[in-house]
C-alpha cells in the first residue's frame, strides 16, 4: 500500500502478498487492505520512504492484533527498512508468524479483552526526535499473544500472529523517549484472513486453474485450452497412456473421464494430427467435406487422429453451458458470502445480548433493598390502628 509518500508491504517467502480492497480514508489519514494469511508461515514487513520523506527522522509504531510491538526508526537518508520480528534484547529477536487460532466456548474467555483488533497488522508513522540508548542484554517487556479466543469473539478469523523461536541478530539499539512532531499519525492497516474466508466473503476473487494451450491453431480456426486440448495431447501419447487403452481404463481418474467425454463429443470438422514437416508438433487442419459427400468419423479419421468440434459448431452449446456454470458458481459464491455475513451478524448479536444480560445482572445486585421507615427511638415500625378508640363513659348518677 502507498500513502503520503510511504509504502508498506507484507512479504511471505520472498513475495509481497496481494492486497485486496485497498481503501483510503483521508479524514483518518488511514489506508487499509485485506491480505491472505497461511498458518505457520513467517512474514516480514517492508517499509519504504519516497525521496521527499528521507530528509527527516520517522518513528514507525507497530501493533499486532492490538498488541504493541517493537517498531522501527528511520534516520535521514534511509530509504527502506524491514521489520522481521519483535526485539527480545539487543542481540535477539522473535520472528513473526501466522498461527492457527484456538477457539473455545469456556465462559472465562467471553469477556476477554484485546479482541477488537484481532486479525489486524497496524503501522503508524510520524516525524520524531529520538535518543539512542544501548540496551545490551536487557530483556524487553512485551504483551503476550492471544492464542485462545472465545468462539463468539474471533470475528471470522481463525489465524493470529505468534512469535517463532528466538534468533540471533546483529547488535541493535533501542530508542526511548521519542518526541513526536505535531500533526496526525499516518496509518496503514492490513487485515488478514485465510484465503477461503476472503473468497467466501467476496473480498478475493475465486481461484481459477491456469488454462494454457500448447496447440498452434491454423488460420481461421481457434482451439480453446481445456479438456479438448488435453484430449488431443493424450491421444498422441503412448498406447498404454491413451484414455481409450485398456491400461488407462483399468485405473480411471477424473482427468481420464473428462478426456473420454471430450473424445466422445468430437466430430470430423477439425482434425488434429501430426505432420512430418512440423517436427512432430500438432497442427490444426480444417477439412471441409465436398458437396454431396457424406463423411463419417469412423471412416474419414485415421486411428491416430482425434477429432474435435470447430468453434462455430461449438459456439452456441458451449457458450450456454459455460454461462450456466458461471451463473451457478456466482450464485454459490453469493450464498456463501451472505451466509458468512449472517453468521458474523449473529455472533455480534449474541455478544451484545450476553453483554446486556451481564449488565442487567450487575444492576440487580447493586439496587438497595427497600426499608421501612421507623420513628426515632423505636425499634419497630409504627403501626397504624385500624380501629377507632372507644370514647370514655362517665357515670353522673
Amino acid at each position: 500500500m502507498q500513502f503520503k509518500g510511504f509504502a508498506v508491504a507484507v512479504i511471505v517467502d520472498g513475495q509481497k502478498l496481494k492486497e485486496h480492497n485497498v481503501t483510503i480514508v483521508k479524514s483518518k489519514q488511514e489506508t487499509s487492505c485485506w491480505i491472505a494469511s497461511e498458518a505457520e508461515k513467517r512474514f516480514v514487513i517492508e517499509f519504504t520512504r519516497e525521496d521527499g520523506n528521507r530528509s527527516a527522522t520517522h518513528a514507525v509504531s507497530l501493533s499486532l492484533d492490538g498488541r504493541s510491538s517493537c517498531g522501527q526508526i528511520l534516520h535521514p537518508n534511509v530509504a527502506r527498512t524491514y521489520i522481521k520480528g519483535d526485539q527480545v534484547d539487543g542481540f535477539h529477536i522473535l520472528p513473526l508468524l501466522f498461527g492457527k487460532l484456538l477457539l473455545t466456548d469456556e465462559d472465562e474467555y467471553i469477556h476477554q479483552g484485546g479482541t477488537d483488533e484481532l486479525g489486524e497488522i497496524r503501522l503508524r508513522v510520524k516525524k520524531a526526535t529520538v535518543t539512542r540508548r544501548d540496551i545490551g542484554s536487557k530483556k524487553l517487556w512485551r504483551v503476550p499473544a492471544l492464542d485462545k479466543v472465545h468462539e463468539r469473539l474471533h470475528k471470522g478469523s481463525t489465524h493470529y500472529i505468534r512469535y517463532g523461536e528466538r534468533e540471533a541478530v546483529e547488535k541493535r539499539h533501542c530508542y526511548g523517549d521519542p518526541k513526536f512532531a505535531r500533526g496526525p499519525w499516518i496509518n496503514f492497516v492490513f487485515r488478514y484472513r485465510p484465503i477461503d474466508v476472503l473468497m467466501a466473503q467476496g473480498i478475493a476473487p475465486p481461484e481459477t486453474p491456469a488454462q494454457v494451450s500448447t496447440l498452434a491453431p491454423a488460420e481461421g480456426n481457434t482451439i480453446r485450452s481445456g479438456d479438448d486440448t488435453r484430449a488431443a495431447q493424450q491421444s498422441r501419447a503412448s498406447p498404454e497412456r491413451r484414455p481409450d487403452s485398456p491400461q488407462a481404463r483399468s485405473v480411471p481418474s477424473p482427468l481420464q473421464a473428462r478426456t473420454e467425454a471430450s473424445v466422445r463429443r468430437a466430430t470430423e470438422d477439425i482434425t488434429i494430427k501430426s505432420d512430418d514437416r512440423s517436427n512432430g508438433q500438432p497442427q490444426c487442419v480444417s477439412q471441409a467435406p465436398q458437396a454431396g459427400a457424406a463423411v463419417h468419423p469412423s471412416t474419414s479419421a485415421p486411428t491416430d487422429v482425434v477429432t474435435i468440434k470447430s468453434e462455430d459448431s461449438l459456439a452456441q452449446p458451449s457458450n450456454k453451458a459455460a454461462g450456466k456454470r458461471k451463473a451457478d458458481d456466482r450464485q454459490r459464491q453469493e450464498r456463501q458470502s451472505r451466509l458468512a455475513r449472517l453468521e458474523n451478524m449473529l455472533r455480534e448479536i449474541q455478544v451484545e445480548v450476553t453483554q446486556l444480560r451481564s449488565e442487567d445482572a450487575e444492576e440487580e445486585d447493586v439496587k438497595p433493598s427497600k426499608r421501612i421507615k421507623t420513628e426515632p427511638g423505636c425499634s419497630q415500625p409504627k403501626k397504624s390502628s385500624s380501629k377507632a378508640k372507644a370514647p370514655e363513659v362517665i357515670d353522673l348518677t
